[in-house]
């Protein structure tokens, strides 16, 4: 089954009147953390970040390493595991780069950012994080989230590589009964 058909059908997405953290109501909640619950899911997850780069006849191999935030640690595990590309990860404690960044990494190693929607804020500062170490971000392509073009990047955390999403909001929602 595809990735955003799973999400709906193990309700990791649900659609109705949710309380964000600002108390704010949303029309749906996600819970990409319950995905460690349903290795089907991550696989699925896992598979589609190869395929992007499969459908946009690019090879996943230009990469030397896969960042990813804490929330994004189970899909780019299979995926680092699967393609043998090291990942190092961010702790997401706030802490200075130096100490918050998990994994064998060196300066300007070709780096591929995974983030889910949750994370996908913090991604700017992620990125900015790996630069100060030398990691050089390309590409980051985020889980689930509504595409946000690269010249909207903050310019504080530069403008290097391209951001990409797997599964739109709106793709989830016209595939629900919602």
């Amino acid at each position: 089954k595809l990735f955003e058909e799973l999400l709906l059908e193990y309700g990791l997405v649900q659609f109705g009147r949710f309380a964000d953290e600002n108390g704010e109501f949303v029309p749906f909640k996600l819970n990409l953390d319950w995905m460690v619950s349903y290795p089907d899911v991550l696989n699925a997850a896992a598979f589609d970040v190869q395929d992007h780069f499969r459908f946009h006849n690019k090879t996943i191999y230009q990469f030397e390493r896969i960042l990813c935030s804490v929330e994004a640690l189970p899909v780019a595990t299979l995926v680092s595991a699967s393609t043998g590309i090291p990942l190092v990860y961010s702790r997401g404690q706030g802490e200075p780069a130096v100490l918050d960044l998990i994994g064998a990494y060196d300066i300007n190693h070709p780096t591929l950012m995974l983030t889910t929607m949750d994370s996908v804020s913090q991604g700017w500062q992620l990125q900015a994080d790996a630069h100060r170490v030398g990691l050089h971000v390309i590409y980051s392509l985020t889980l689930v989230e509504d595409f946000v073009p690269l010249e909207n990047t903050p310019r504080e955390y530069g403008r290097s590589g391209s951001i990409i999403d797997i599964i739109t909001l709106s793709q989830l929602a016209a595939n629900s009964a919602y």
